[in-house]
């Protein structure tokens, strides 16, 4: 199954608000964006998905930090919205393979092609398990 920005609400892109720091945000992504690069950066609290993708596009990543930070995030919304909690289960019970592609090419968060690490589903999942009280990490393989 793969989950996009267009057409899944486990996507950072949805609208599913997150409060990260302090700070509330309108989605996963703006949160994201806002603070991949080690701290906090204004501008990205109303934002859309696309809206923060589109702003934070090109800034600095703070590559020590930035799967921790996404997982942190992913996990704050499943504590927040049950309903994602819900769906995600009901995704993953379906026994089918998760991709993220999202026609960027980008090939640390996603698969393209059969290639890419797919970091978002690895986060995605590691996030899960943490809402549900596992401590299974995915490591960067």
């Amino acid at each position: 199954m793969n989950i996009t920005s267009k057409t899944s609400p486990l996507s950072t892109f949805s609208d599913y608000s997150v409060t990260y720091e302090g700070t509330r945000y309108r989605c996963a992504e703006g949160a994201y964006q806002a603070n991949k690069g080690g701290k906090h950066s204004d501008g990205f609290e109303l934002l859309t998905g696309f809206e923060a993708k589109r702003l934070g596009s090109g800034a600095p990543v703070d590559k020590a930090k930035n799967i921790d930070l996404m997982v942190d995030i992913l996990h704050i919304r499943f504590e927040t919205h049950i309903k994602l909690t819900l769906e995600m289960a009901r995704v993953l019970s379906l026994g089918e393979p998760l991709v993220h592609d999202t026609r960027a090419r980008d090939l640390f968060w996603e698969t393209v092609g059969g290639r890419g690490k797919d970091m978002f589903i690895r986060c995605l999942r590691e996030a899960f398990n943490k809402a549900l009280g596992f401590t299974i990490k995915y490591e960067d393989a």
